[in-house]
């Protein structure tokens, strides 16, 4: 999918930095923000409200005061309704997930020294609303796991969390999605394995009615991906 309006619009209404011409926008970028701020005294600035797009929903900052001198400063996103197929695309570097699932919760960070950290963080479904994922390359989130690339290509989602584990510059993210498969599998489980591999085309395959998926993202390097935009490499657990 090429995004040629970037380039060809004339209405004026279309809006997309230069740099991403070429690409679907499944960058997960901070955009659009407001910052309502004052001077203090000594050269302070005390940030009073902050407000930012950010993978199809809206991330809120808490009041804050910045000061001469200051090498540490923490603060908290409070996510809402960002889109978690926007997030995935953006640590695949390609458009393969699809679906409506929206997260809502906060995301602490530390800055220190110039460093970003994610501390520990959280993002929910919403309550009560279900839904379902698509994934057109499940391989690249699997992690080798037969029944995890066949479950997630279709997967009707009761709900999602997506847990954030941050450690110095690097930072893990496990996304737990509890469900269905919205079709048969075309696998078999193998006794002498102990797991399930492909079944031969034609034959009848598996219908699962509850499976807990945790797609993890491990050992991220926060400034790696922040700088290129690097993909992630993510492994699949069934539970």
């Amino acid at each position: 999918r090429i995004d040629c309006l970037v380039c060809h619009d004339t209405t004026k209404t279309y809006v997309k930095p230069s740099a991403d011409a070429g690409h679907p926008a499944y960058e997960d970028k901070l955009s659009n923000g407001k910052i309502v701020f004052r001077l203090e005294g000594g050269g302070a600035l005390r940030v009073e409200s902050g407000s930012f797009a950010w993978s199809g929903g809206t991330v809120t900052i808490d009041p804050l005061r910045l000061a001469p001198g200051m090498t540490t400063m923490e603060l908290t996103l409070h996510c809402r309704d960002v889109d978690l197929a926007v997030m995935l695309n953006a640590l695949a570097g390609e458009e393969i997930v699809s679906g409506e699932a929206r997260l809502s919760g906060v995301i602490p960070m530390k800055l220190s020294g110039g460093d970003l950290q994610f501390m520990d963080g959280r993002l929910d479904s919403t309550p009560g609303r279900t839904g379902q994922l698509r994934v057109s390359k499940p391989e690249a989130i699997s992690g080798g796991q037969v029944l995890v690339e066949e479950a997630i290509r279709e997967f009707d989602y009761n709900w999602i969390k997506v847990r954030l584990d941050g450690r110095g510059d690097r930072l893990n993210m496990i996304v737990s999605i509890d469900g269905a498969p919205a079709r048969k599998l075309p696998l078999r489980y193998d006794q002498k394995k102990g797991d399930f591999v492909r079944q031969p085309a034609g034959k009848p395959g598996v219908e699962l009615k509850g499976l807990l998926l945790d797609i993890r993202f491990i050992d991220i390097d926060l400034k790696d991906l922040l700088d290129t935009g690097g993909r992630v490499t993510a492994g699949g657990r069934i539970k």
